[in-house]
């Protein structure tokens, strides 16, 4: 699946939240901050719900509940292309990158979850009352955000793994008034041109409790 809009939101609010990677404990207590309402508001995630954090699986499991949407991270990328297309560099990658939580998994629950990950789709559009609103992993595809549509222009690669936008500085992405980004951990939130990037290191924060990085959640308004 390439691309997802969802309408207005007309009875509650619309959150984004960072990279979780596996930290359940620290996305719960956020949601308590936000005092979040699971039958009006909605969280949008930017993706990689898993690996080197304490609870991956889970995390994955979010994707169940219908008031949870996530684009595809690279992690869930690896994943799906080790388990599902049988990519034994990618599984290598995956473990590597620490996704050795699957082997204390049952192997028909992980393949279930497995498989809903790969409906995940790459890109999400929302409606909100500020206009509308890009999420994909990484970075943007290109200054245009409509060409999400067209694989033929859409840089797949940039979307879930790209990093010179946050790091080199890009433009302003036309078709939304802001998109939300994830992949590279940094300390803060960061804002280049529209380009909102919000992985803030929660998995960083599990290992060194006295770190500053932490799992960011914000509300789009």
């Amino acid at each position: 699946m390439q691309h997802v809009t969802y309408e207005l939101n007309e009875e509650g609010r619309d959150f984004v939240v960072g990279d979780i990677h596996g930290c359940l404990e620290q996305f719960k207590y956020e949601m308590v901050i936000i005092d979040f309402d699971y039958n009006k508001d909605r969280m949008f995630s930017v993706g990689d719900l898993t690996d080197r954090g304490p609870n991956s699986f889970e995390c994955l499991q979010r994707i169940e509940n219908p008031w949870f949407h996530a684009v595809r991270g690279n992690h869930e990328d690896m994943m799906i292309k080790g388990f599902i297309d049988k990519d034994w560099e990618q599984k290598r990658l995956f473990i590597m990158n620490g996704g050795d939580w699957y082997k204390h998994v049952d192997e028909v629950q992980l393949l279930k979850y497995v498989a809903k990950a790969a409906g995940l789709p790459l890109a999400i559009t929302v409606k909100t009352k500020i206009g509308k609103v890009g999420i994909c992993h990484a970075e943007p595809p290109t200054d245009d955000w409509s060409v999400v549509d067209d694989l033929s222009k859409a840089n797949m690669a940039n979307m879930i793994w790209g990093r010179d936008h946050i790091e080199y500085g890009g433009p302003i992405t036309k078709g939304v008034v802001r998109t939300y980004h994830g992949h590279t951990p940094i300390k803060n939130p960061k804002v280049v041109g529209n380009a909102h990037f919000i992985d803030t290191g929660a998995f960083v924060k599990e290992r060194d409790q006295d770190t500053p990085y932490r799992l960011t959640i914000v509300e789009i308004k």
